[in-house]
């Protein structure tokens, strides 16, 4: 059975939403490396998310560019990635309106063809999970080598 302190530290609690950041800093702390990945398959957002587990920094999830885009609103991400297809935009323009309000932002398109566009990463969708996570832990390390994406 769970101890009384345990079950009380959760009385007031209420479960975060789908996509809405975990908060491990208090307000008006140094802003710390964020991650946030965006793909309209759970299964994929599920994948990364394991995948990504022991990196530092916070990680965030959406499913859709509206979504995605309230969250950076919200607090400007390190890193941006996301899929190609999402529906009810492309994750090329996504990363484009990310661009141009937070320059300093890491941003890679996980697709199957590399993306046109100057200054976007791809990440290949077919390519093995260790080198995913390469990829990742190097632009978190640049990202947070640049400072503030603000």
């Amino acid at each position: 059975m769970a101890s009384k302190n345990f079950l009380s530290s959760l009385v007031g609690r209420q479960p975060r939403a789908f996509g809405q950041p975990h908060r491990s800093h208090p307000a008006g702390a140094k802003t710390m490396l964020t991650f946030l990945f965006v793909d309209e398959d759970p299964r994929s957002l599920a994948a990364l998310r394991r995948l990504v587990r022991d990196l530092p920094g916070g990680k965030r999830f959406a499913r859709c560019v509206e979504e995605a885009l309230a969250l950076v609103k919200e607090e400007a991400p390190s890193v941006v990635v996301t899929g190609d297809l999402l529906p009810d935009g492309d994750g090329l323009g996504l990363l484009e309106q990310v661009r141009a309000s937070h320059p300093r932002t890491a941003c890679a398109l996980h697709a199957v063809m590399p993306p046109l566009a100057r200054d976007i990463t791809w990440m290949d969708r077919a390519a093995p999970p260790s080198e995913v996570h390469a990829l990742l832990r190097m632009l978190g390390i640049g990202a947070a080598s640049m400072g503030s994406p603000r």
